[in-house]
């Protein structure tokens, strides 16, 4: 899955809670956003990653949604970061990397099965750190400042 298509199903996402929030149905959002409803719903689904950026732009400001851009330095970062990770995760499954065990000194899994599921334990793992801190930056950003 590309990351044009993540960003696509993250704000489909965040357009159906706000859309829900505001008690709006598909059609009226539709309505306000001069799109049809069939858009609105395969947009919120995901299922429409070809969206034009104006129609997104639209659609989410009917619901009180505004984008802020990100320099692309951040971007760039996060794409080195992620590379410099997918790498130590390849260097595991090869077993060319050790894990680290409770009950003793790292080793290398046993087999491709075992290597298979450190890697599949460590990314969940990974992913419930991430949903942690999204959800404590999103508590952060609802608090309302002094």
């Amino acid at each position: 899955m590309s990351a044009s298509h993540n960003v696509v199903i993250e704000l489909g996402t965040v357009l159906r809670s706000n859309r829900v929030s505001r008690g709006l149905t598909m059609s009226a959002l539709a309505e306000q956003a001069n799109v049809s409803p069939r858009l609105v719903s395969a947009f919120e689904k995901g299922r429409r990653p070809n969206v034009s950026f104006e129609v997104a732009v639209r659609l989410l400001q009917c619901v009180g949604v505004s984008l802020r851009p990100t320099p692309a330095s951040l971007i760039l970062d996060e794409d080195a970061a992620r590379a410099e990770r997918a790498a130590r995760r390849r260097a595991t499954w090869v077993g060319g990397t050790t894990t680290l065990r409770q009950d003793g000194p790292p080793a290398p899994p046993d087999g491709a099965a075992a290597r298979l599921i450190a890697v599949a334990t460590a990314s969940r793992l990974a992913f419930g750190l991430r949903d942690a801190y999204r959800a404590k930056l999103e508590e952060q950003q609802e608090q309302p400042e002094d």
